[in-house]
Protein backbone atom coordinates (compact mmCIF):
# COMPACT_ATOMS: atom_id res chain seq x y z
CA UNK A 1 0.00 0.00 0.00
CA UNK A 2 1.11 3.55 -0.59
CA UNK A 3 1.92 5.89 1.76
CA UNK A 4 -0.27 8.13 0.81
CA UNK A 5 -3.35 5.39 0.70
CA UNK A 6 -1.81 4.56 4.61
CA UNK A 7 -2.20 8.18 5.58
CA UNK A 8 -5.66 8.60 4.12
CA UNK A 9 -6.89 5.14 5.84
CA UNK A 10 -5.20 6.80 9.59
CA UNK A 11 -7.61 9.84 9.19
CA UNK A 12 -10.47 7.86 8.15
CA UNK A 13 -9.77 5.73 11.43
CA UNK A 14 -8.87 8.79 13.57
CA UNK A 15 -11.99 10.64 12.38
CA UNK A 16 -14.28 7.69 13.00
CA UNK A 17 -12.66 7.41 16.15
CA UNK A 18 -13.66 10.85 16.84
CA UNK A 19 -16.98 10.21 15.64
CA UNK A 20 -17.38 7.74 18.01
CA UNK A 21 -15.99 9.53 20.94
CA UNK A 22 -18.70 12.45 20.28
CA UNK A 23 -21.17 10.06 20.11
CA UNK A 24 -20.49 8.29 23.68
CA UNK A 25 -19.77 11.86 25.10
CA UNK A 26 -23.21 12.99 23.36
CA UNK A 27 -24.93 10.01 25.10
CA UNK A 28 -23.70 10.22 28.26
CA UNK A 29 -24.38 14.16 29.01
CA UNK A 30 -28.13 13.09 27.57
CA UNK A 31 -28.28 10.15 29.95
CA UNK A 32 -26.50 11.76 32.93
CA UNK A 33 -29.80 14.87 32.07
CA UNK A 34 -32.38 12.42 32.06
CA UNK A 35 -32.81 13.81 28.71
CA UNK A 36 -33.76 10.49 27.18
CA UNK A 37 -36.70 9.32 29.68
CA UNK A 38 -37.97 13.13 29.37
CA UNK A 39 -37.89 12.69 25.89
CA UNK A 40 -39.74 9.04 26.09
CA UNK A 41 -42.05 11.18 28.07
CA UNK A 42 -43.30 13.61 26.53
CA UNK A 43 -44.10 11.19 23.24
CA UNK A 44 -45.38 8.64 25.43
CA UNK A 45 -46.47 9.83 28.76
CA UNK A 46 -47.06 7.19 31.63
CA UNK A 47 -51.27 6.97 31.91
CA UNK A 48 -51.86 6.71 35.89
CA UNK A 49 -53.90 3.45 36.85
CA UNK A 50 -54.33 3.95 40.66
CA UNK A 51 -53.68 6.39 42.97
CA UNK A 52 -54.53 5.81 47.01
CA UNK A 53 -53.76 8.34 50.07
CA UNK A 54 -53.17 7.24 54.14
CA UNK A 55 -52.69 8.91 57.04
CA UNK A 56 -51.84 7.23 60.04
CA UNK A 57 -54.80 9.16 62.45
CA UNK A 58 -58.03 11.10 61.63
CA UNK A 59 -57.89 13.93 64.15
CA UNK A 60 -55.70 16.73 64.25
CA UNK A 61 -55.47 19.91 66.23
CA UNK A 62 -55.39 23.44 65.12
CA UNK A 63 -51.17 24.09 64.67
CA UNK A 64 -50.17 20.52 64.31
CA UNK A 65 -49.22 19.13 61.01
CA UNK A 66 -49.50 15.18 59.69
CA UNK A 67 -47.87 13.35 57.38
CA UNK A 68 -49.60 12.10 54.28
CA UNK A 69 -48.94 9.76 51.96
CA UNK A 70 -49.63 8.50 48.45
CA UNK A 71 -49.33 5.57 46.76
CA UNK A 72 -49.26 6.16 43.22
CA UNK A 73 -49.21 3.28 40.20
CA UNK A 74 -47.21 2.90 38.64
CA UNK A 75 -44.66 4.51 40.81
CA UNK A 76 -42.36 6.68 37.46
CA UNK A 77 -46.16 8.11 37.27
CA UNK A 78 -44.97 12.17 37.08
CA UNK A 79 -47.02 13.44 40.70
CA UNK A 80 -46.80 17.53 39.15
CA UNK A 81 -50.06 16.68 37.19
CA UNK A 82 -51.83 15.79 40.68
CA UNK A 83 -53.68 18.02 42.63
CA UNK A 84 -55.35 18.25 46.24
CA UNK A 85 -58.71 18.75 46.95
CA UNK A 86 -59.54 20.03 50.57
CA UNK A 87 -63.60 19.96 51.38
CA UNK A 88 -62.86 22.73 54.08
CA UNK A 89 -59.76 24.91 53.46
CA UNK A 90 -60.69 26.53 56.84
CA UNK A 91 -60.28 23.36 58.34
CA UNK A 92 -57.35 21.69 57.57
CA UNK A 93 -54.44 22.75 54.23
CA UNK A 94 -52.77 20.10 52.55
CA UNK A 95 -48.83 21.62 51.77
CA UNK A 96 -45.84 19.76 51.17
CA UNK A 97 -47.05 16.55 52.19
CA UNK A 98 -48.45 17.59 55.18
CA UNK A 99 -52.04 17.74 56.78
CA UNK A 100 -51.92 20.86 58.67
CA UNK A 101 -54.80 22.13 61.32
CA UNK A 102 -56.51 25.29 61.08
CA UNK A 103 -59.83 25.34 62.57
CA UNK A 104 -62.41 23.11 64.52
CA UNK A 105 -64.58 21.00 62.03
CA UNK A 106 -64.27 18.03 59.63
CA UNK A 107 -63.41 18.08 56.41
CA UNK A 108 -62.24 15.94 53.60
CA UNK A 109 -59.31 15.36 51.56
CA UNK A 110 -58.43 13.65 48.18
CA UNK A 111 -55.83 13.66 45.51
CA UNK A 112 -56.51 13.46 41.76
CA UNK A 113 -54.78 14.38 38.37
CA UNK A 114 -58.35 15.27 36.74
CA UNK A 115 -58.59 11.62 35.20
CA UNK A 116 -58.18 9.66 38.27
CA UNK A 117 -59.79 10.57 42.13
CA UNK A 118 -57.91 9.03 45.31
CA UNK A 119 -60.15 7.60 47.89
CA UNK A 120 -61.17 10.17 49.96
CA UNK A 121 -60.05 10.75 53.78
CA UNK A 122 -62.12 12.35 56.28
CA UNK A 123 -60.36 14.67 59.04
CA UNK A 124 -61.28 16.41 62.33
CA UNK A 125 -59.43 19.15 63.51
CA UNK A 126 -60.03 19.08 67.25
CA UNK A 127 -59.50 20.78 71.06
CA UNK A 128 -58.35 17.93 72.72
CA UNK A 129 -58.74 17.49 76.84
CA UNK A 130 -55.59 18.30 78.12
CA UNK A 131 -56.83 17.59 81.95
CA UNK A 132 -59.76 16.63 84.05
CA UNK A 133 -59.85 17.31 87.06
CA UNK A 134 -62.30 16.32 90.34
CA UNK A 135 -62.93 19.07 92.25
CA UNK A 136 -64.41 17.82 95.40
CA UNK A 137 -63.06 14.51 96.14
CA UNK A 138 -64.66 12.51 99.19
CA UNK A 139 -63.02 10.02 101.25
CA UNK A 140 -66.02 8.12 102.88
CA UNK A 141 -70.04 7.87 102.20
CA UNK A 142 -72.30 6.05 104.67
CA UNK A 143 -74.71 3.39 102.78
CA UNK A 144 -78.07 5.13 101.00
CA UNK A 145 -75.61 8.63 101.05
CA UNK A 146 -75.28 10.52 97.47
CA UNK A 147 -73.05 12.80 96.20
CA UNK A 148 -72.43 14.68 93.12
CA UNK A 149 -69.18 15.01 91.52
CA UNK A 150 -67.80 18.44 90.21
CA UNK A 151 -65.52 17.93 87.14
CA UNK A 152 -63.18 20.83 85.78
CA UNK A 153 -61.70 20.09 82.22
CA UNK A 154 -58.75 22.03 80.76
CA UNK A 155 -58.74 23.73 77.47
CA UNK A 156 -62.48 24.94 78.75
CA UNK A 157 -62.55 25.40 74.56
CA UNK A 158 -61.88 21.76 74.32
CA UNK A 159 -64.11 20.19 71.46
CA UNK A 160 -65.86 17.27 73.52
CA UNK A 161 -66.66 17.82 77.10
CA UNK A 162 -69.05 15.06 77.69
CA UNK A 163 -67.78 12.58 80.69
CA UNK A 164 -68.70 9.39 81.03
CA UNK A 165 -68.35 7.84 84.61
CA UNK A 166 -67.61 4.25 85.64
CA UNK A 167 -67.62 2.47 89.53
CA UNK A 168 -64.87 -0.20 89.48
CA UNK A 169 -67.42 -1.74 91.81
CA UNK A 170 -71.23 -1.06 92.05
CA UNK A 171 -72.24 -3.36 94.57
CA UNK A 172 -70.43 -0.62 96.88
CA UNK A 173 -70.75 2.71 94.57
CA UNK A 174 -73.00 3.55 91.81
CA UNK A 175 -72.62 6.57 89.60
CA UNK A 176 -74.79 7.75 87.39
CA UNK A 177 -74.17 9.24 84.31
CA UNK A 178 -74.01 13.26 85.23
CA UNK A 179 -71.70 11.98 88.30
CA UNK A 180 -73.95 11.06 91.14
CA UNK A 181 -72.63 8.91 93.44
CA UNK A 182 -74.45 6.97 95.38
CA UNK A 183 -73.19 4.43 98.46
CA UNK A 184 -75.09 0.65 97.98
CA UNK A 185 -72.68 -0.93 100.81
CA UNK A 186 -70.30 -0.62 103.01
CA UNK A 187 -66.89 -2.48 102.91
Amino acid sequence: MSKHKRSVKRKLNIKRILVLLAIIIFITVVIKNNLIYKTILAFNPITIQSLNININKNEIEPGEEIGISTIISPENYSQSNLEWHVSDTNIVEVSDGKIIGKSEGKAKIYLTDNEIKSNEIEIECLIKIRELTINNLIEEMKLGDTYKLETKILPEDATYQELYYESSNTDIIEVDKDGNLKANNIR
